[in-house]
């Protein structure tokens, strides 16, 4: 099991900031998402949603994606311009725990359950959007030249699931991961 440290809101960088040209990829392979989710906790109800003051009011304090949880799925190849169709593992899952909120933003933390993996990878979830949590795990070869970009997908008003989503497998020309 991997554990990848706390994490805040994810923020979206500038798009001036992207490079100038395409990656250099070999070659890619569209992945399909189905999946679960199992809640872990409810989100907070530890002050009045109007005042911001204890005690609770009965609503949550935090509203939209709520990741706490394990997330499990599997991946199917949809198409593939590989020479060789790549094999996703049997089974993906990884965890998200809340951390209580100390003043600022929700804190969570991340952990890989599976597949053991050595320490070439990311994993963090954000907000989509409308209630939809997107969970996004990069997977890289040794090298750095191989990659599974995973986006599993969560509907926060369907928490039972499923989960659905979609992923990417790549073969690059120079290593992605440092």
């Amino acid at each position: 099991m991997s554990t990848l440290g706390t994490l805040g809101a994810c923020g979206v960088g500038d798009d001036s900031e992207l490079p100038s040209t395409p990656e250099a990829r070999v070659c890619t392979a569209n992945l399909a998402i189905t999946g679960t989710f199992t809640i872990g906790a409810m989100a907070p109800d530890d002050v009045n949603n109007d005042t911001n003051q204890p005690p609770g009011d009965g609503r949550p304090d935090i509203m939209g994606c709520w990741p706490t949880g394990t997330w499990t799925w599997t991946m199917s190849v949809t198409d593939n311009t590989c020479p060789t169709a790549p094999v996703p593992e049997a089974s993906y899952s990884f965890r998200t725990d809340f951390l209580p909120d100390t003043g600022g933003e929700p804190q969570y933390t991340y952990t890989l359950l599976a597949p053991a993996l050595t320490s070439n990878f990311r994993l963090k979830v954000s907000s989509g959007g409308g209630g939809l949590c997107e969970g996004g795990l990069e997977i890289y070869s040794e090298d750095g030249k191989t990659g599974w970009i995973i986006q599993p997908a969560l509907d926060v008003f369907n928490q039972s699931g499923p989960l659905n989503g979609k992923g990417e497998y790549a073969i690059w020309k120079e290593p992605q991961y440092p």
